[in-house]
């Protein structure tokens, strides 16, 4: 094609959506009176570059993460504990579903964890080999 006269560019096209849902749980320790609201968004990238992907598939991640704070009568806050857990699942190359291999990692990380343990990625039980 190129011989002919035809430019021939490649572009790769990322669409990344992110949904988020974050729960607050409000305890008043004089009370114990709890309130709950619920925050919920959702959000679609998409952009274009020049040139091939240096890697085709997809990739899907699912967390969950779970702060607890003390808030104080001045209005500070001081973070009690902290922890965020989920899975990594990619889908590498490939047309069509059943022809890409499946990969997954588990991680998961927590506020007691040395900088050499935080954050922990490992494979799921069925999937280690």
């Amino acid at each position: 094609a190129a011989a002919r006269g035809y430019g021939i560019r490649r572009e790769t096209r990322t669409v990344r959506r992110t949904r988020m849902q974050k729960t607050i749980n409000t305890t008043d320790l004089r009370t114990m009176h709890t309130e709950r609201k619920v925050e919920q968004s959702t959000s679609v990238e998409q952009w274009v570059e020049q040139g091939t992907a240096p890697l085709t598939g997809v990739g899907l991640v699912c967390a969950r993460g779970r702060r607890c704070l003390e808030r104080f009568e001045d209005g500070t806050e001081r973070v009690a504990a902290q922890q965020v857990r989920g899975q990594a699942t990619f889908w590498l190359g490939g047309g069509t579903a059943s022809m890409c291999p499946k990969t997954s990692f588990n991680f998961q990380s927590s506020s007691g964890c040395s900088r050499s343990e935080s954050p922990l990625w490992t494979r799921p039980p069925a999937l280690a080999s």
